[in-house]
């Protein structure tokens, strides 16, 4: 049981952010884990993509693998 507790406080953490912050610390440290990615390849991707999650994901490349916000997939922790 504790197991599927973990995965639903990750999902619930991953919907609360509807949008990559790259202004934070704590919100990059997230991203950049959360995505596989360095904090240079996260700040491109914003720059280029924008700030919702599924259009980072897409540039990146990055396969979904957990829901996101508004119905987009973010990658399993």
């Amino acid at each position: 049981m504790q197991v599927a507790n973990q995965s639903i406080i990750a999902i619930d953490r991953t919907a609360q952010r509807a949008q990559v912050n790259v202004v934070e610390d704590a919100e990059i440290n997230y991203w950049t884990s959360a995505l596989g990615v360095t904090e240079d390849a996260l700040r491109r991707a914003v720059a280029n993509a924008g700030t919702v999650p599924a259009d980072v994901r897409d540039y990146l490349g990055v396969k979904p693998s957990i829901p996101m916000a508004g119905g987009s997939w973010g990658t399993a922790q």
